[in-house]
């Protein structure tokens, strides 16, 4: 086998598609709640946004998925959070 035929094969990175994606949120006074394009569901404590604490229930309830799915806004309360944040 000469050395041409020693290819190193990297891992398959996901392509863009392939990363899951926002599709419902719910927050509750105990937690942030994201349910996910791959079927998982994914909670924070509602600690890790202090906005969120500190917002009305109605606040926390006016959100919108952007950003091709990735990333979900509160715009009233100026609180963006992305799926990449939520899994690492």
């Amino acid at each position: 086998m000469s050395i041409a035929d020693k290819r190193i094969v990297k891992p398959r990175r996901k392509t863009p598609r392939e990363q899951p994606v926002f599709e419902h949120v719910d927050v509750d006074d105990q937690q942030i709640t994201a349910r996910l394009s791959d079927g998982r569901a994914v909670s924070v404590p509602l600690w890790w946004s202090w906005r969120h604490e500190q917002a009305t229930p109605e606040q926390r309830a006016t959100w919108n998925i952007i950003g091709a799915g990735g990333i979900v806004e509160w715009e009233e309360i100026d609180e963006h959070l992305s799926v990449h944040g939520f899994l690492h």
